[in-house]
């Protein structure tokens, strides 16, 4: 769940891309404001993304969003997703993952949990194995330089 100061949206699915809102708050009275299935090689290893992070303020243009996949080992792979806040959907996504157990820790599972944007960084915190919590730093500068279009995705 996520806010634009005067609605409360839900993103209830990541593929296919399914996003509610309400503004009856607290009556909860949720309606589809977008509805979008992506390229088929988003998904084309059959495994989908899925939502992570609740979506945060990145910049004056967008909501940083963090959505995974899950091997068939239960191992996580973590993107970058940016939402306009105009069209409401996913404008660009990270060419390559941005945090993924073995990688990014000596550990078999991690999963993100919420992210801060800052002026010049980007911070994520993870659980690592069910039994402690990490935290990643990210220059801005460097997520920016692999920003790809949503519609160039390519999984790896």
């Amino acid at each position: 769940m996520f806010t634009d100061g005067e609605r409360m949206f839900l993103l209830y699915s990541f593929s296919p891309y399914v996003l509610l809102s309400t503004d009856d708050w607290p009556g909860l009275k949720f309606t589809s404001v977008r509805e979008k299935a992506f390229p088929s090689d988003l998904d084309s290893d059959g495994l989908p993304l899925r939502n992570s992070i609740n979506p945060v303020d990145y910049d004056a243009d967008h909501w940083l969003h963090i959505a995974h996949k899950v091997h068939p080992d239960k191992r996580y792979s973590f993107w970058a997703v940016l939402i306009d806040k105009q069209t409401l959907l996913p404008a660009k996504i990270s060419d390559r993952p941005l945090l993924r157990a073995g990688a990014s820790a000596p550990a078999s599972t991690v999963y993100a949990c919420s992210a801060i944007c800052r002026a010049e960084d980007l911070f994520v915190f993870a659980g690592i194995d069910d039994c402690a919590a990490g935290t990643w730093r990210l220059a801005r500068s460097t997520l920016d330089r692999h920003w790809t279009p949503m519609a160039s995705f390519r999984p790896c």
